[in-house]
């Protein structure tokens, strides 16, 4: 008896501590596409971003800290072109001694696709890294999905 109370006890504990622990990422992402014409689409992946917090550009960053995307491979589109991000904001950081290219409130960046059907699910992940005055996250990978047409 004692046993199982000890048991109930900890698992119970144990479900109030890691839910007291659990970190919400201060970036929201958000995915559209739109078609430009019958077998070209764009589409969209914005970053909503918490005030105070910024994540950083594709381009002008340590590797580590750089937001990237991977788009799956697959037989009813294909990806045409670069990932295009509008003018980063850059601020020399001290602690890295360098420039670095960053994203504050919101970014939209846009991929071309190429379709071989009228529609298509662009699939994929994006990393990226998100920090503040004070301290940066460990990066992040989402899966994302985006239906297209």
């Amino acid at each position: 008896m004692k046993t199982l109370l000890f048991l109930a006890f900890f698992l119970y504990t144990s479900v109030l501590v890691k839910a007291q622990f659990k970190i919400t990422s201060p970036v929201k992402w958000s995915y559209a596409a739109s078609k430009i014409k019958n077998s070209k689409a764009v589409v969209y992946l914005k970053a909503t971003i918490e005030d105070g917090w910024h994540i950083y550009a594709q381009n002008g960053v340590p590797k580590s800290l750089e937001t990237s995307f991977i788009f799956s491979k697959a037989n009813n589109y294909k990806i045409v072109g670069s990932t295009i991000e509008p003018k980063p904001d850059v601020k020399f950081e001290k602690a890295l001694k360098a420039n670095l290219s960053y994203f504050e409130k919101s970014v939209v960046f846009q991929q071309k696709v190429e379709l071989s059907n009228t529609k298509a699910v662009v699939k994929g992940k994006l990393e990226f890294t998100v920090c503040n005055a004070k301290e940066c996250r460990p990066a992040e990978e989402l899966a994302f999905s985006i239906p297209v047409g």
